[in-house]
Protein backbone atom coordinates (compact mmCIF):
# COMPACT_ATOMS: atom_id res chain seq x y z
CA UNK A 1 0.00 0.00 0.00
CA UNK A 2 2.87 2.42 0.81
CA UNK A 3 4.43 1.79 -2.60
CA UNK A 4 1.12 2.49 -4.32
CA UNK A 5 0.70 5.74 -2.37
CA UNK A 6 4.27 6.87 -3.21
CA UNK A 7 3.80 6.09 -6.90
CA UNK A 8 0.49 7.96 -6.89
CA UNK A 9 1.83 11.07 -5.13
CA UNK A 10 5.28 11.25 -6.80
CA UNK A 11 4.01 13.22 -9.87
CA UNK A 12 2.27 15.73 -7.62
CA UNK A 13 5.41 16.45 -5.58
CA UNK A 14 7.57 16.48 -8.72
CA UNK A 15 5.30 19.05 -10.36
CA UNK A 16 5.57 21.28 -7.29
CA UNK A 17 9.39 21.12 -7.37
CA UNK A 18 9.61 21.89 -11.11
CA UNK A 19 7.01 24.67 -10.84
CA UNK A 20 9.47 26.68 -8.76
CA UNK A 21 12.06 26.83 -11.56
CA UNK A 22 9.74 28.01 -14.35
CA UNK A 23 10.80 31.31 -15.89
CA UNK A 24 8.17 34.06 -15.48
CA UNK A 25 5.98 34.49 -18.58
CA UNK A 26 6.65 38.23 -18.90
CA UNK A 27 9.86 40.19 -18.98
CA UNK A 28 10.32 43.26 -16.86
CA UNK A 29 10.41 46.13 -19.34
CA UNK A 30 10.35 47.26 -22.97
CA UNK A 31 13.67 47.81 -24.72
CA UNK A 32 15.00 50.29 -27.27
CA UNK A 33 17.73 49.40 -29.75
CA UNK A 34 19.69 51.90 -31.83
CA UNK A 35 21.91 50.68 -34.63
CA UNK A 36 23.40 50.73 -38.10
CA UNK A 37 21.61 49.35 -41.16
CA UNK A 38 23.21 47.98 -44.33
CA UNK A 39 21.38 46.86 -47.47
CA UNK A 40 22.52 45.06 -50.60
CA UNK A 41 20.01 45.81 -53.37
CA UNK A 42 19.03 43.11 -55.84
CA UNK A 43 17.06 42.92 -59.08
CA UNK A 44 16.78 45.99 -61.30
CA UNK A 45 17.38 48.27 -58.30
CA UNK A 46 20.66 46.39 -57.72
CA UNK A 47 21.73 47.21 -61.29
CA UNK A 48 21.77 50.92 -60.39
CA UNK A 49 22.72 51.03 -56.68
CA UNK A 50 25.61 49.34 -54.88
CA UNK A 51 24.72 49.52 -51.20
CA UNK A 52 22.28 51.06 -48.76
CA UNK A 53 23.50 52.52 -45.49
CA UNK A 54 21.63 54.15 -42.63
CA UNK A 55 20.46 53.90 -39.06
CA UNK A 56 17.38 52.85 -37.16
CA UNK A 57 15.72 52.67 -33.79
CA UNK A 58 13.65 49.63 -32.79
CA UNK A 59 11.30 49.59 -29.82
CA UNK A 60 10.44 46.14 -28.39
CA UNK A 61 7.49 45.59 -26.04
CA UNK A 62 7.20 42.19 -24.32
CA UNK A 63 3.94 40.35 -24.88
CA UNK A 64 5.20 37.02 -23.47
CA UNK A 65 8.66 35.86 -22.46
CA UNK A 66 9.38 34.77 -26.05
CA UNK A 67 7.33 37.18 -28.17
CA UNK A 68 7.80 40.94 -28.49
CA UNK A 69 5.82 43.49 -30.50
CA UNK A 70 8.20 45.77 -32.43
CA UNK A 71 8.15 49.23 -34.00
CA UNK A 72 11.06 50.39 -36.18
CA UNK A 73 11.88 53.78 -37.69
CA UNK A 74 15.01 54.61 -39.64
CA UNK A 75 16.75 56.45 -42.45
CA UNK A 76 18.50 54.70 -45.38
CA UNK A 77 20.42 56.05 -48.38
CA UNK A 78 21.19 53.88 -51.42
CA UNK A 79 24.41 54.80 -53.22
CA UNK A 80 24.79 54.74 -57.00
CA UNK A 81 27.21 52.56 -58.88
CA UNK A 82 30.09 54.56 -60.40
CA UNK A 83 28.89 54.18 -63.99
CA UNK A 84 25.41 55.48 -63.07
CA UNK A 85 26.45 58.74 -61.36
CA UNK A 86 26.01 61.06 -64.35
CA UNK A 87 22.42 59.80 -64.89
CA UNK A 88 20.77 60.00 -61.48
CA UNK A 89 21.32 60.69 -57.75
CA UNK A 90 21.53 58.68 -54.54
CA UNK A 91 18.11 57.77 -53.14
CA UNK A 92 17.09 58.16 -49.49
CA UNK A 93 14.11 56.64 -47.66
CA UNK A 94 12.47 56.65 -44.23
CA UNK A 95 11.21 53.12 -43.49
CA UNK A 96 8.51 52.83 -40.77
CA UNK A 97 7.64 49.25 -39.75
CA UNK A 98 5.75 47.30 -37.09
CA UNK A 99 5.88 43.59 -36.39
CA UNK A 100 6.86 40.85 -34.03
CA UNK A 101 10.01 39.21 -32.75
CA UNK A 102 10.06 35.64 -31.37
CA UNK A 103 13.01 34.40 -29.29
CA UNK A 104 13.98 30.74 -29.72
CA UNK A 105 15.82 30.21 -26.43
CA UNK A 106 17.96 32.90 -24.86
CA UNK A 107 19.80 34.31 -27.88
CA UNK A 108 18.31 33.49 -31.30
CA UNK A 109 15.22 35.16 -32.76
CA UNK A 110 13.02 35.26 -35.83
CA UNK A 111 11.07 38.36 -36.78
CA UNK A 112 8.67 39.77 -39.32
CA UNK A 113 7.72 43.37 -40.04
CA UNK A 114 5.28 45.25 -42.27
CA UNK A 115 5.18 48.95 -42.97
CA UNK A 116 5.78 51.89 -45.25
CA UNK A 117 8.91 53.38 -46.77
CA UNK A 118 8.74 57.07 -47.64
CA UNK A 119 11.14 58.49 -50.22
CA UNK A 120 12.83 61.77 -49.34
CA UNK A 121 13.92 62.65 -52.89
CA UNK A 122 11.63 64.54 -55.27
CA UNK A 123 8.99 62.21 -56.79
CA UNK A 124 10.39 59.23 -54.85
CA UNK A 125 6.95 58.22 -53.56
CA UNK A 126 6.31 55.57 -50.96
CA UNK A 127 6.31 51.78 -50.84
CA UNK A 128 4.68 48.95 -48.90
CA UNK A 129 7.40 47.07 -46.97
CA UNK A 130 7.53 43.49 -45.73
CA UNK A 131 10.60 41.97 -44.15
CA UNK A 132 11.16 38.52 -42.60
CA UNK A 133 14.45 38.00 -40.77
CA UNK A 134 16.48 36.23 -38.10
CA UNK A 135 19.29 37.12 -35.73
CA UNK A 136 20.99 36.88 -32.39
CA UNK A 137 20.73 39.02 -29.25
CA UNK A 138 23.24 38.55 -26.44
CA UNK A 139 23.95 40.45 -23.21
CA UNK A 140 27.09 42.59 -22.87
CA UNK A 141 26.17 44.39 -19.63
CA UNK A 142 23.50 43.97 -16.97
CA UNK A 143 20.91 45.90 -19.03
CA UNK A 144 22.62 46.10 -22.44
CA UNK A 145 22.49 43.74 -25.41
CA UNK A 146 24.02 43.50 -28.85
CA UNK A 147 21.43 42.70 -31.52
CA UNK A 148 22.64 41.44 -34.91
CA UNK A 149 20.27 40.35 -37.63
CA UNK A 150 19.80 39.61 -41.30
CA UNK A 151 16.59 39.95 -43.30
CA UNK A 152 15.10 39.90 -46.77
CA UNK A 153 13.25 43.13 -47.44
CA UNK A 154 10.88 43.95 -50.29
CA UNK A 155 9.49 47.40 -51.00
CA UNK A 156 6.53 47.20 -53.40
CA UNK A 157 5.80 50.47 -55.22
CA UNK A 158 4.74 52.00 -58.52
CA UNK A 159 7.74 52.37 -60.78
CA UNK A 160 9.47 49.16 -59.68
CA UNK A 161 10.08 47.19 -56.51
CA UNK A 162 13.13 47.49 -54.30
CA UNK A 163 14.50 44.18 -53.03
CA UNK A 164 17.43 43.93 -50.67
CA UNK A 165 19.29 41.75 -48.22
CA UNK A 166 19.36 43.81 -45.04
CA UNK A 167 21.78 43.65 -42.13
CA UNK A 168 21.43 45.40 -38.76
CA UNK A 169 23.72 45.65 -35.76
CA UNK A 170 22.44 47.54 -32.73
CA UNK A 171 22.90 48.20 -29.06
CA UNK A 172 19.72 47.47 -27.12
CA UNK A 173 19.07 48.89 -23.65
Amino acid sequence: MKRFLIILLLPVFSAQVFAQVVIPPYTTKPRLGVGAEFGIPSGSFGNVFTIGFGGSGKFEVPITREFYATATAGFTTFYLKEDMKPLTINKSYVPLKVGGKYYFGNYFFGEGELGLSIGTNKNAGSAFVWAPGAGISFPVTKDGYIDAGVRYERWARDGGNINQAGFRIAYKF
